[in-house]
């Protein structure tokens, strides 16, 4: 999935507040090869674009997060996705990890940081 060293983002979140917020720590580690989607079915019909990591809101209109990321590793299984929430409850984190979750984060004020930091490591790991 992974060409010429550079990581594919889905970016699949309703609130434009933390689309600009994310988009911001992407361009502080100069990844700009992202797609934005603002619901779960505009971005599940471009999947062919194969994501290397997703950054998904649980709740998005129409279907919610955990249908999008069921979806995402039926197809591919190597896509790193990060679900992105507001909820605290340990039932979510539960099941997004029971879905195929690779990390969960709550949002809140480190929570761009913790995204950041991640796709840092994750980028580490290709240049490998």
């Amino acid at each position: 999935m992974v060409e010429n060293n550079e990581i594919t983002i889905f970016i699949v979140e309703d609130e434009p507040i933390f689309i600009s917020l994310i988009k911001y720590q992407l361009l502080k580690l100069n990844l700009s090869n992202y797609h934005i989607f603002v619901n779960g079915e505009i971005c599940l019909k471009h999947l062919d674009i194969k994501p290397d990591v997703v950054i998904l809101d649980y709740n998005l209109g129409g279907i919610n997060g955990i249908e999008v990321l069921k979806k995402i590793k039926k197809l591919y299984l190597d896509a790193y996705v990060i679900m992105f929430s507001s909820n605290r409850e340990e039932e979510m984190y539960e099941e997004c990890m029971k879905h195929g979750a690779d990390e969960y984060i709550e949002k809140n004020v480190t929570a761009l940081i913790k995204v950041k930091n991640t796709l840092s490591l994750l980028m580490k790991k290709v240049e490998v």
